[in-house]
């Protein structure tokens, strides 16, 4: 990865959120919806960029919602996006999610009460709210499974 690239996703991923929420929230808006990604809990070989502004996302909903403006991050998996193509990634595309399932998420939660500040949108499109905690849990459970091959369960 070049400087150029790195320099390019931060600011896109980043300086791009801090400046559509600045402005918004300049122009009276009372509810910021940041775009994330699974990848904000875990890194991945090759996109390290990616992962670190996702995280940063994370981060920035967080301090949002702590200085008294409602902010939500929508994280999603996989998606099959103009970017994976250019970049040619070998994959089973059928395990990616279809924008058209994100932009829909992103009606429904716009147009509907969702409170919690971490929401997930699965391949389907069902969306689940979850807390910062139960994310965890999640990764360290697929991280121990990972490791030694098999499934733990952690108490709730």
């Amino acid at each position: 990865m070049t400087l150029d690239m790195w320099n390019k996703c931060i600011n896109v991923n980043l300086t791009g959120a801090f400046l559509c929420s600045k402005y918004a929230i300049l122009n009276g808006c009372k509810r910021i919806i940041n775009i994330g990604s699974t990848s904000s809990f875990y890194g991945r070989g090759g996109w390290s960029s990616y992962g670190v502004t996702k995280s940063a996302l994370l981060s920035f909903t967080e301090s949002l919602n702590d200085e008294g403006i409602k902010a939500q991050i929508l994280c999603f998996g996989r998606t099959n996006t103009n970017l994976r193509k250019k970049l040619n990634i070998i994959e089973d595309i059928s395990k990616n999610l279809d924008p058209i399932i994100i932009a829909r998420a992103i009606f429904e939660i716009i147009t509907n009460k969702y409170d919690s500040m971490l929401i997930f949108v699965d391949k389907l499109g069902n969306i689940t709210e979850k807390s910062k905690i139960e994310c965890i849990n999640l990764e360290i459970q697929k991280l121990i499974h990972s490791i030694f091959d098999f499934s733990v369960i952690l108490p709730n």
